[in-house]
């Protein structure tokens, strides 16, 4: 079974959400000191359907347009799942994001604060602050295998925790893991994240 199938059948979002939580501290993304909010947070309303809510456009000129997204639902969480046509020797790409609307900014901060940590494993890079996107954000890169790279990018808003994850594999000579395109591929799913965030604040 190939990892998004396995991702469809049992639910994207708990897949990716064990995934964050398994990640133990780094300390990278951490809170800013000027996020002093508290309360039920500004994000109160999880759209029905995730995919119409947010716009793939930071990978749609260098990948083209993905096939039309699944919408999955869990209790709070809302999951976008986009694919895009793979290249020569290259699998599909898979662009996610995982909204997680939690009942209060403290809860969403307990969450976040969890997700920041990782083991030290070598299948994930070390943790990246990502300025400037959210009240606090990181990034991460995980290789599970000789072929495949995932990029994770997490953000947290008062009380919603968006996880955002581009899947490239390519077989035979692997993805292209040259900083420059990890960094490439981080600053896209930065602003996928801060779209998405816009977006979701103003969805009713």
């Amino acid at each position: 079974m190939d990892r998004m199938a396995g991702f469809r059948r049992g639910g994207a979002a708990a897949a990716l959400l064990v995934c964050a939580l398994l990640l133990t501290a780094c300390g990278g993304g951490s809170e800013t000191s000027a996020d002093r909010e508290t309360g039920p947070g500004r994000f109160l309303k999880p759209p029905t359907n995730l995919c119409e809510s947010v716009d793939p456009a930071p990978f749609v000129a260098e990948y083209g347009t993905p096939r039309p997204g699944e919408d999955h639902l869990e209790a709070t969480v809302r999951d976008c799942s986009f694919e895009f046509e793979g290249r020569m020797g290259s699998a599909p790409y898979f662009l996610d994001l995982f909204a997680d609307f939690r009942p209060s900014v403290e809860d969403a901060r307990s969450s976040f604060a969890r997700m920041r940590d990782k083991p030290s494993d070598d299948r994930f890079s070390a943790l990246a602050t990502v300025k400037k996107l959210g009240d606090a954000a990181f990034a991460f890169d995980e290789e599970p295998n000789d072929h495949e790279v995932r990029s994770i990018l997490v953000v947290r808003q008062s009380n919603l925790v968006v996880t955002v994850w581009w899947d490239d594999t390519v077989y035979g000579s692997g993805p292209d893991r040259s900083e420059e395109h990890r960094n490439q591929i981080r600053s896209k799913l930065a602003n996928y994240a801060a779209s998405a965030l816009t977006r979701l604040a103003t969805t009713p």
